[in-house]
């Protein structure tokens, strides 16, 4: 492959990047302000049914107090009294708050001016007349008393303030529509753009990989400068495999950022709409959310696979029984479960990278407890045994095994041999294992059976040069994809 189009290449590659890189963001700039409209809409709407409310509890309050000293004039009860004084405490607080809800509204500031001594009027009329009954306790009306008048006035003066709320409601109600409607179609296509960018660096990937695919078959037919081409072929692939690793690095990290954000806002139009709601609409919400968390696991898992590649091989004597027991709680404490048993062969010892191998039994372990998670006595086990003179590591499970025919498969990124409906995952946590084992010089493969569990085997020989892994890891890359 010429350095002319390994340039190209390059340049394409990372000039697409940005453009997806710049539709993203600008999709994210997008939903934060349609949001940022809607969160202010919805404020507004609950603005007025705040003052609505305040009115209402004005009008109950008032006549809760008239009531009382009604109460006292006919059955003499000193509790109605006690009444009547609440009432009118909680009409001096609700004035109160009505004024401070309404002091934005010019009208409605004159209506509270005059709504004030109107009330005020009214209490005196009220506890004057309570004030007779205690002296002479013999009801009297009194034909020329202007509370009547002044009650008139006063629920006039509340009608045309609910009237002054119930028109801006419809107005601010018909607003928050638009709003959410446009929030609505900014958090679709948001989606959109993250699946299409998604794809196209797929697309993207694929195209270099096959550049350097018909590289490795040119170089077959050039036996005379056999040694030359393998050095020369072996340095560009190292080169352009550190590159895409930290391709999709970046990638992976940029992406995430923006599927929080859309997480968070789906979160708060859910929270802000709920009782709008029906139950298909809930349950469009709530595969929202899922298919966020599906895709931030993805690209976790993505990135903890290019991470497998990068950097070197530190091997160490490694305790295995006491990494797999450390690494069991870890897995058993993010999945939720209690109830499976896991059989730890004691003594068990390796040398490898202790961090990379912990990854390694990160994805075994969690791969075993999701699949017997369904048996009604799941068990997993992790021991190790010779097998042709070479140490075998294995971890085995009684869960609902898998077709022997697909074995071969079960290591290639993204291939997975049972449904999401039936299983979650995202199909790359056993390529992550293939890595790290193929890093260590060593080999993993599959034994099973459908419905009589499954056996994964792994070897580690991390005497292998640092070039022969890195070598190993690229070839085993490239044949994935």
């Amino acid at each position: 492959m010429s350095g002319k189009s390994d340039g190209g290449a390059g340049t394409s590659i990372w000039g697409a990047f940005a453009l997806m890189l710049m539709l993203v963001l600008f999709g994210g700039m997008i939903l934060y302000g349609n949001g940022a409209q809607l969160l202010d809409s919805n404020k507004l709407v609950m603005h007025t049914y705040q003052v609505v409310g305040q009115l209402e509890a004005i009008r109950s309050s008032i006549t809760t107090a008239e009531s009382a000293t009604r109460g006292y004039a006919l059955l003499n009860d000193p509790k109605f009294i006690d009444q009547f004084e609440i009432s009118a405490r909680a009409l001096g607080n609700e004035l109160n708050r009505v004024q401070d809800l309404t002091d934005d509204n010019p009208d409605q500031r004159l209506n509270v001016k005059k709504l004030r001594p109107l009330i005020s009027h009214k209490l005196q009329i009220l506890a004057s007349g309570i004030a007779k009954l205690k002296a002479d306790p013999k009801p009297r009306t009194d034909p020329n008393s202007p509370g009547p008048r002044i009650m008139s006035e006063i629920n006039a003066t509340l009608n045309r303030m609910e009237d002054e709320e119930n028109t801006l409601l419809s107005g601010r109600q018909a607003a928050n529509t638009q709003n959410w409607n446009r929030a609505a179609a900014a958090f679709w296509g948001g989606i959109v753009v993250q699946v299409l960018a998604l794809v196209a660096l797929l697309l993207l990937a694929r195209r270099v990989l096959k550049i350097q695919l018909r590289a490795r078959v040119a170089e077959a037919g050039h036996r005379a400068d056999l040694e030359r081409q393998v050095e020369l072929r072996t340095s560009e692939l190292k080169s352009t495999n550190d590159d895409l690793e930290s391709f999709a690095a970046a990638v992976s990290h940029d992406l995430q950022a923006p599927l929080r954000h859309i997480d968070s806002i789906a979160s708060m139009l859910k929270e802000d709409i709920q009782s709008k709601l029906n139950p298909e609409q809930d349950s469009e919400f709530g595969r929202i959310r899922r298919e966020i968390r599906r895709m931030n696991q993805i690209i976790e898992d993505l990135l903890r696979l290019s991470r497998t590649a990068r950097g070197d091989v530190h091997p160490a004597p490694i305790d295995m029984s006491a990494l797999t027991a450390e690494s069991w709680q870890d897995v058993e404490d993010r999945a939720g479960r209690d109830n499976i048993r896991l059989n730890i062969q004691p003594g068990v010892q390796a040398e490898a990278d202790p961090n990379m191998i912990r990854i390694l039994l990160d994805n075994l372990l969690a791969n075993a407890l999701k699949y017997s998670s369904k048996m009604e006595s799941a068990q997993i086990e992790f021991g190790a045994a010779e097998r042709d003179n070479v140490t075998t590591y294995f971890v085995k499970d009684n869960g609902v095994g898998f077709d022997p025919t697909y074995a071969g498969k079960l290591f290639q990124p993204f291939t997975r041999l049972h449904s999401d409906r039936e299983f979650e995952g995202s199909g790359l946590g056993l390529a992550i294992c293939k890595r790290i084992v193929t890093r260590h010089g060593g080999r993993i493969w599959a034994e099973s059976e459908p419905g009589k569990g499954a056996i994964f085997y792994f070897t580690l020989h991390p005497s292998v040069s640092s070039s022969e892994r890195q070598a190993a890891s690229g070839t085993m890359y490239a044949r994935r994809h």
